[in-house]
């Protein structure tokens, strides 16, 4: 039984080994072989869906917004650029999208927006600290989340993690309405 299992296993090791040779054929006689890429490795703002247009902050209560902001989405050669116009204030820059495999909402990133506010993580600091804590850097750029023809962006944290995004704004969170396709 030893000699038939010792047997069969230097016979597969004799068959791998040979199939990990280079066929002398096909060395000297190279085949073009056109590869295709794959089209899920990488998505493209071509196969988003088309968010381009102009988007404006819904009112709140009896018609009043507490946040006079609207941007427009242009595409120009497959990317996204946007113009946010924030109390008289207009903010440019690029739009990057990121879909989650199997989830309608997609995330939107506006680049090169300077937050108002940040100080971070607050529920570590203590009141007895002798130095206090250096001021973190303010954060770059604004996400929010992108679904049925609507933007939401958080604008402000809590006491635990205290920061603004747009201090023009008073709305915990913005809702920016798709008004023009």
């Amino acid at each position: 039984m030893k000699k038939i299992t010792g047997f069969a296993f230097a016979l597969l090791i004799c068959i791998s080994c040979q199939s990990n040779k280079p066929d002398q054929h096909k060395l000297n006689n190279p085949v073009k072989q056109k590869i295709k890429p794959n089209p899920q490795s990488r998505k493209t703002v071509d196969s988003l869906p088309d968010i381009s247009g102009l988007y404006q902050s819904a009112s709140g209560k009896e018609g009043i917004s507490a946040c006079d902001l609207s941007v427009k989405i242009t595409k120009i050669k497959g990317q996204y650029f946007y113009q946010f116009n924030i109390a008289g204030e207009i903010l440019k820059g690029k739009v990057t999208l990121r879909k989650t495999p199997g989830e309608k909402e997609m995330s939107i990133v506006f680049e090169g927006i300077k937050w108002a506010e940040y100080e971070g993580d607050v529920s570590s600091d203590t009141t007895d600290n002798v130095s206090p804590n250096p001021q973190p850097k303010l954060p770059v750029g604004v996400a929010g989340s992108l679904l049925n023809g609507e933007i939401i962006i958080q604008n402000y944290g809590n006491a635990m993690n205290y920061y603004v995004v747009f201090t023009a704004c008073g709305e915990k969170f913005i809702t920016l309405t798709r008004l023009t396709i």
